[in-house]
């Protein structure tokens, strides 16, 4: 029995770590995600697809776009 829970044991851990490695490297276009989130029933506001065209045609990366999503959600302290 203590063979076939090492094995079971082994298996788990390199189906983790293949998915770790393969969802590093995936990323969803506009698209896509769009076509996800109609299936689940959430929409862009108007304001937000303002914001996400006005920081695209800023020409800012990844992280930036990230950072001034961030920044236009967070509650003022």
């Amino acid at each position: 029995m203590l063979a076939i829970q090492k094995i079971a044991e082994r298996r788990h851990l390199w189906q983790t770590i293949s998915m770790k490695h393969s969802a590093a490297k995936t990323a969803l276009g506009a698209k896509a995600f769009a076509a996800i989130t109609a299936v689940e029933g959430l929409k862009l506001s108007a304001e937000s697809k303002a914001r996400l065209s006005n920081l695209k045609a800023k020409g800012l990366n990844n992280d930036e776009r990230r950072v001034e999503i961030i920044r236009a959600y967070r509650t003022a302290r």
